[in-house]
């Protein structure tokens, strides 16, 4: 698990790549403060994808079988296409 961290909401780039099997999702605290849900599907594939979100805490969760890689979650400026 990445995070969890604030978002500003907007736009966002998700951008992952592993050696092994990839899965990633990215997931929202709900407003329990407690409990987080799934706001994307999971990308089983290495590569991109452009994500608009609002505002709150989210964390990213690798799947277990994901070995030697990198995710990033990138804020888009507004006015700027991915």
């Amino acid at each position: 698990v990445i995070g969890p961290y604030p978002i500003l909401g907007g736009q966002y780039h998700l951008v992952g790549y592993s050696s092994g099997t990839y899965s990633v999702q990215l997931a929202v605290l709900t407003a329990d403060g407690t409990n987080y849900v799934n706001c994307t599907a999971a990308a089983t594939t290495t590569g991109t994808a452009v994500f608009d979100l609002s505002p709150g805490t989210y964390k990213i969760t690798c799947g277990a079988a994901m070995t030697t890689g990198n995710v990033s979650l990138i804020r888009i400026p507004i006015g700027r296409a991915a």
